[in-house]
């Protein structure tokens, strides 16, 4: 229909625009149509996009309407790319337009919310006593304010012997320090200033393996905050990083193993929904216009949930691996309705 409106898809080079336009047009089934283009394709004097479409089963590309809303599909810091679209569109019809998340600036904000009593405490490396955050907690980890996927990093734990056992993606010490160094200088050579602390939190395990629970939340047709899915991420035995899974599974699957009453399951997925949606309620707005991000938790053996870290370019790929995974259409039509909820406002 002509009166459909255009949703732009902005992503990072050209040669991922046919892809993702695949991707995204396998589960749409709502009146608009779709363009791909890149940062170089928006012609703003012209207000027009160079890019890429498919128009009666056929690929074209060429320069194209402005599109009236746009989901960012670029990883990035900054909102300088969608202020330059704003200009045209006008402020809030580009979403995720920061979802590049600085972990210090997140924690800062939810902490200040309802929600700080399941955060782990956490400070900025260069504010760092870790002698006084090792005593008290024992095991802390390091990670840069901008990681993604457990990049960089590291787990150390203070050992009864008064060692600290520093480690990377596996449990085993890949140095340690002796009672008579200096932890924080040991750790000099792997972090810089932008490093955050964080509390450790010593999770239960499944099969004596460690495991996160990942939440997608995206945004409705309504403009509404809603979990679209949840799942486990089960580590290789010995490693903690959760990024390099050994299995990913469906959350309520998982969940019937390790908890099996049924009252406590319900009541652990519930409030995983509630903490994670009204995460991206605080950090909507204060972030930027956001539509989609995931809450990482871990559940210490007194089966408290804790909320370690938000993402805001989920990965939707991990789904795929998740055996009879029902939500695929879900997780990639729900910012479509959102786009055009935008496109209609």
């Amino acid at each position: 229909m002509k009166d459909n409106p255009w949703i732009g898809l902005l992503v990072p080079e050209k040669a991922q625009r046919k892809q993702v336009l695949q991707l995204y047009l396998r589960h749409i089934k709502i009146p608009l149509k779709l363009i791909a283009f890149t940062p170089a394709d928006i012609l703003r004097e012209e207000q027009r996009i160079a890019g890429l479409s498919q128009i009666g089963g056929k690929w074209v590309e060429g320069v194209f309407p402005f599109p009236a809303a746009v989901y960012n599909r670029c990883y990035n810091k900054n909102r300088s790319i969608i202020q330059r679209l704003e200009e045209v569109l006008g402020r809030g019809r580009c979403f995720n337009s920061v979802n590049w998340f600085n972990k210090w600036k997140v924690y800062a904000l939810l902490k200040q919310s309802a929600l700080g009593q399941y955060l782990p405490e956490t400070v900025p490396w260069a504010q760092a006593n870790l002698g006084k955050i090792t005593e008290k907690h024992r095991l802390i980890f390091l990670k840069p304010a901008f990681g993604n996927q457990g990049k960089s990093v590291y787990r150390v734990e203070l050992k009864k012997n008064g060692e600290a056992h520093i480690s990377q993606h596996s449990l085993p010490p890949c140095s340690i320090c002796r009672k008579n160094e200096d932890l924080k200088q040991k750790l000099l050579p792997l972090v810089d200033q932008d490093f955050i602390v964080q509390q450790g939190i010593e999770s239960t395990l499944a099969q004596n393996c460690h495991f996160d629970i990942r939440a997608l939340v995206q945004k409705n047709s309504r403009g509404m905050w809603t979990v679209s899915a949840k799942s486990c991420r089960r580590a290789h035995e010995l490693y903690f990083n959760t990024s390099a899974y050994r299995r990913i599974f469906d959350a309520n699957e998982f969940f019937s193993r390790i908890l099996p009453l049924g009252r406590q399951r319900k009541s652990v997925l519930q409030s995983i929904d509630d903490i994670s949606v009204k995460a991206a309620e605080v950090l909507d707005g204060p972030l930027g216009t956001l539509g989609e991000l995931s809450a990482d938790f871990l559940l210490d053996s007194a089966m408290n949930l804790w909320l370690v870290e938000l993402n805001g370019k989920p990965q939707k790929c991990i789904y795929s691996d998740i055996k009879n995974f029902r939500h695929e259409a879900l997780i990639y039509s729900r910012p479509l309705h959102y786009a055009l909820f935008l496109a209609q406002r």
